[in-house]
């Protein structure tokens, strides 16, 4: 675990992460990702998650998915941001065609259990709030 990419990346090498240091933004490079991600895992990655709005067609609204999360969650204030065409945008785009590139096709509910390799979206806050049973973020 890591605050950004390049201290991620920065980790697999051996650096050790400093969590005080403010981390610099950057753009994702999937494959070196990857290969941190394996160095520090030791094995191949099988599934790739990802706390962006992403899709298989471009959208530039809220989806289904994300008022669905909202009215379950906002009240204990998880509510999703709603995507525009600049955020995510190109940016998720490029981001899930890199990994499909790389072998990575995004997961949907089309997708067999236990197909991989793949990339999966995911807002880990809702699920933090279960598992921690808390009521409120």
């Amino acid at each position: 675990m890591a605050p950004s990419y390049n201290c991620f990346v920065a980790l697999a090498a051996g650096n050790a992460v400093d969590w005080t240091a403010r981390p610099l933004a950057s753009a994702p490079d999937p494959k070196q990702l990857l290969m941190a991600a394996q160095t520090l895992a030791g094995a191949k990655v099988d599934l790739v998650t990802v706390d962006m709005p992403i899709a298989t067609v471009p959208f530039d609204k809220r989806r289904k998915a994300d008022d669905v999360v909202s009215t379950e969650f906002g009240a204990r204030h998880c509510g999703t941001h709603s995507p525009t065409k600049e955020r995510p945008g190109a940016q998720g785009a490029a981001f899930t065609a890199a990994f499909a590139a790389l072998g990575y096709a995004m997961g949907t509910t089309a997708t067999a259990v236990q197909s991989y390799p793949r990339l999966l979206e995911v807002y880990p806050h809702p699920a933090l709030l279960t598992l921690m049973n808390t009521t409120v973020r």
